[in-house]
């Protein structure tokens, strides 16, 4: 055998195979570009459906506190005019204190030992 039956049979497998692992590297590019296509279209419908579940949650949560601010501020009229009654219970309770205690003080001054109708002669 000499070199040039070797270089006949050897020259084309290694150009057949050289040729062979061109075009298969080629396919296998394409698919892994179509794998990752699919991944990142599938990666994209997981994120839209993510968004979509956030806005409505928001929406949602932004709803209950429009709510939450209208009972707010509904319970802060109902504080304030509560205050408002009490401190008017308070001054007209006040009122009726001073004007027992100077009745008490009349009926002291002119040395009264009857009791006055309605009034107790104990202190308040």
């Amino acid at each position: 055998m000499n070199i040039d039956s070797i270089m006949e049979v050897l020259l084309p497998a290694i150009a057949t195979g050289g040729v062979g692992w061109l075009f298969g590297k080629r396919r296998s590019n394409a698919e892994t570009r179509g794998v990752e296509i699919t991944n990142a279209e599938r990666l994209a419908e997981v994120w839209q459906k993510n968004a979509e579940s956030m806005e409505k949650q928001i929406a949602d949560l932004l709803a209950v506190t429009e709510a939450l601010r209208k009972e707010n501020l509904s319970l802060k009229e109902t504080v304030y005019g509560l205050q408002k009654e009490v401190a008017e219970l308070k001054a007209q309770n006040n009122k009726l204190i001073n004007k027992l205690n100077e009745i008490k003080k009349y009926a002291q001054n002119n040395n009264s030992n009857n009791s006055i109708p309605g009034v107790d002669s104990g202190t308040v």
